[in-house]
């Protein structure tokens, strides 16, 4: 969790990543501090558990985050 916890944190406008919290779904952010919950998809059932299929969506989001980053840069340099 931690690139996803990073790239979560950093386009919400937090400066780092603190945690992440499996039990609740959440990753913790510092300056300012927050929590941010993952989607659904990723924790059924409310907690998030460490599986193939789980790996492999998490993965998934973390490409998804990095496009949405990317786009973002590419926005701001335009």
């Amino acid at each position: 969790l931690d690139p996803i916890g990073t790239l979560l944190c950093k386009l919400d406008g937090s400066k780092h990543f603190v945690s992440k919290h499996p039990k609740t779904c959440e990753v913790a952010c510092a300056e300012p501090y927050k929590k941010l919950k993952l989607p659904r998809p990723y924790c059924l059932g409310g907690s998030l558990k460490c599986s193939k299929e789980v790996e492999e969506k998490l993965k998934t989001f973390q490409e998804e985050l990095e496009k949405k980053k990317n786009g973002i840069c590419e926005w701001c340099r335009g």
